[in-house]
């Protein structure tokens, strides 16, 4: 999900769910904020490699947080 996309649901959700709707990469507790997960294609093996450890770090975060973004649910 890009900046795009992530616009697209807040116009959609309601105000109680909008702190949930977050780029992937907003969970990397080591990330920099407001960053989407970029294309690799073009950049090698080295940047499906960048991708990878990005995405992997991401999920790390959101697998912690998971109980944080499920209250009250």
């Amino acid at each position: 999900m890009d900046r795009s996309n992530r616009d697209d649901l807040l116009d959609m959700v309601g105000d109680r769910d909008r702190p949930r709707v977050v780029l992937l990469r907003d969970l990397d507790p080591d990330g920099e904020p407001d960053q989407s997960v970029p294309d690799p294609y073009g950049g090698g093996p080295e940047g499906f490699a960048t991708v990878y450890a990005q995405v992997e770090a991401a999920c790390a975060g959101l697998v912690a947080r998971l109980p944080e973004l499920m209250a009250d649910r």
